[in-house]
């Protein structure tokens, strides 16, 4: 329908996409574009965003209120960054390797996503569940989500393995969709969470088969960027009209993998993607390792061929790229009044949660927050990019940064899928320049629409 006809791809890359991701959510819901969406599709990191923003909306305490409401509203937001900043301890490099090496890896892996963006167990006795989330999905209370993974099948090909699990429906091109239905027992929400992005081997793990008839079946799972990485192949068999596809990949090279990916695979499916300022970059740039430094919001567009007698159509597509960007690079350079205004604001913020610090448990001292009407601004964004991007540029040299295995170079905001822990400088500058980069969405789809 014409009022849910948007939809917002995340894509995999951990913990730095799923920030990333929350920043650029909340430029959305300030531009007023949340109401639009109908569909949010992610992959590994990028479902831990979906999954925090999903698990806080469906929470009875709030019920009613507005879709992005619960973490996106001013009163609301420094306090929700706050709680995501005291579990950021996500998985440490040790803990990583450690669960690789360990037979209950998956179940240590799905219970850190959990405690960290997903259930607090202080809170409430019982994890919401995807029946929990059918409901509101049904009713059209919420938009629908979709947690894409891939069937390990090397027999069956890339795009046709993209499994993907919502409250509504299992399945894949490969082997069939199911709609759940009364008697099914639907995979726990933050399981599926964690299946999509269960990145390494150990992590792969047998699901029942829902889309056999019988159901005795199952099929071996992991990680949804074995197959499309970028989440939006979902959108675009469904042939939504407005694509926010948010691309927080590692790629310190710029290559724009996972784009290439889907432009090269994509006509099998019937479709077409072009983003033509990436193919311009791609083609025309002196050396491999520039970086990507164009706007923060690229627009593109998604064509079907209307196989089999149906009308070919087109996607709107709006794709922002974890990058610096002009944009971006022009207000964190200078020592300038946002910079300035965003240091008093944070500086506020802190020393409010300092105090409360003194008083309560680690957890409640975010409840001084409560109600915090001010807001954040694009001020405390430019600030908090600023001030992570200038340590960085400090502590990492130009000639180091570009040395080294991939997954290792550190070059904000190219910053390791390996590392899974952040501390709150470095999630404050990934959610700030999220919101930095896709402030321009609103302003780009008024243009348009008027035309």
């Amino acid at each position: 329908g014409g009022e849910r006809s948007w939809c917002i791809a995340f894509s995999g890359g951990g913990i730095r996409s799923a920030t990333f991701s929350i920043g650029v959510m909340k430029a959305l819901y300030d531009a007023g574009y949340m109401d639009s969406v109908g569909i949010i599709s992610s992959v590994s990191g990028g479902g831990y965003a979906s999954y925090w923003l999903f698990r806080r909306q469906l929470d009875p305490a709030n019920a009613g209120l507005r879709f992005g409401e619960p973490v996106f509203s001013n009163a609301r937001f420094d306090q929700s960054i706050c709680e995501l900043g005291a579990t950021g301890s996500f998985q440490t490099p040790g803990d990583v390797v450690g669960s690789i090496l360990n037979s209950d890896s998956f179940d240590k892996y799905r219970w850190s996503i959990r405690r960290s963006f997903g259930f607090d167990e202080s809170q409430a006795s019982r994890e919401p569940g995807l029946s929990d989330a059918a409901i509101a999905t049904s009713t059209g209370a919420v938009p629908l989500f979709i947690l894409n993974a891939t069937i390990d099948a090397p027999s069956r090909g890339k795009f046709p393995n993209v499994l993907e699990i919502s409250p509504e429906f299992f399945g894949s091109p490969s082997i069939g969709y199911h709609s759940w239905v009364r008697g099914d027992t639907l995979p726990a929400w933050s399981e599926a969470v964690a299946i999509s992005g269960a990145a390494v081997a150990p992590l792969k793990r047998f699901v029942r088969n829902y889309s056999t008839p019988a159901q005795n079946d199952s099929v071996r799972v992991w990680d949804g960027g074995e197959s499309e990485n970028l989440g939006v192949l979902s959108l675009i068999r469904r042939h939504m009209k407005t694509i926010v596809l948010v691309d927080g990949e590692h790629d310190p090279d710029y290559a724009f993998a996972g784009y290439f990916i889907l432009k090269n695979l994509l006509p099998a499916e019937g479709f077409s993607i072009s983003v033509p300022a990436i193919d311009a970059f791609i083609s025309s740039r002196p050396n491999p390792h520039m970086r990507f430094d164009v706007d923060g919001v690229l627009q593109g567009i998604v064509v079907s061929a209307g196989k089999d007698g149906a009308k070919p159509d087109t996607s709107r597509l709006f794709y922002v790229k974890l990058a610096r960007p002009k944009a971006v690079e022009v207000l964190i350079d200078s020592s300038s009044a946002m910079y300035t205004d965003g240091q008093r604001y944070q500086n506020r913020i802190d020393s409010l949660v300092k105090a409360a610090d003194k008083t309560s448990r680690s957890m409640n001292k975010c409840g001084a927050l409560t109600d915090h009407v001010d807001g954040f601004r694009r001020e405390t964004a430019v600030y908090n990019v600023a001030k992570y991007a200038r340590l960085v540029d400090m502590l990492v040299s130009k000639e180091l940064s570009g040395k080294g295995p991939n997954f290792l170079r550190y070059d904000f905001p190219q910053t390791t899928t390996a590392i899974q822990s952040f501390d709150t400088d470095q999630l404050r500058a990934f959610i700030g320049l999220g919101y930095l980069e896709a402030v321009d969405i609103g302003r780009l789809a008024a243009r348009t629409s008027n035309r």
